[in-house]
């Protein structure tokens, strides 16, 4: 037989801190979320679908005006969001942070720097060189690739901190388009492969 819950400690979800790509606004895979001490022993975390869930007994966080500032303080529970998956965590800039949560908020992890390659071939299956190949993110500056030296065919931008409006993008090989991409968020180099129009 199933004990029925005591009134009082029925734990409901009492804060949520969505984590996102802060050039893809998507969910971040492979994060592990924790409580960090001292936080009350009421607190309890976990993290689902792309958000860390905070829940507590009702009881236990409702305001309490005879409390000193210093005395809420310490019942906030503070989190440590770290993106566990190796891969992932060398494409973001911190890939371990603590945050201390006072309500509902939304925590973007910011890409390292990052590139686009693309190896480009003739529609005879040749390096494709000597062209002029951009990126043109809508209504964005163009953005430049350069020959690869060493590497017949293949251009290559900068290693650059991309923007949320700098993806997707047009590839254009002289001037005409060629296809549409988006930028691949958990990998340093996005290498996309190519036919010239002509």
């Amino acid at each position: 037989m199933t004990a029925a819950p005591v009134e009082g400690r029925r734990r409901e979800v009492v804060h949520t801190v969505t984590v996102r790509h802060a050039v893809t606004r998507g969910p971040v895979p492979g994060v592990a979320v924790r409580l960090v001490p001292p936080s009350p022993w009421w607190w309890s975390v976990r993290y689902v679908a792309g958000a860390v869930v905070l829940h507590a007994q009702p009881a236990l966080v409702a305001p309490d005006p005879d409390l000193t500032p210093v005395e809420r303080a310490r019942r906030r529970p503070r989190v440590r969001i770290t993106v566990a998956d190796p891969l992932v965590a060398a494409t973001v800039e911190n890939p371990t942070v603590e945050l201390d949560v006072t309500g509902d908020h939304t925590h973007e992890l910011t890409p390292v720097d990052q590139t686009v390659t693309v190896d480009l071939r003739t529609r005879t299956d040749t390096p494709a060189t000597g062209r002029t190949v951009t990126l043109a993110p809508p209504g964005q500056p163009a953005i430049d690739l350069v020959a690869v030296a060493g590497t017949p065919g293949r251009y290559a931008t900068d290693a650059r901190r991309w923007t949320a409006s700098e993806t997707p993008f047009d590839l254009l090989v002289d001037g005409a388009l060629v296809e549409r991409h988006a930028l691949q968020p958990f990998q340093t180099d996005t290498r996309l492969h190519a036919v010239t129009p002509a």
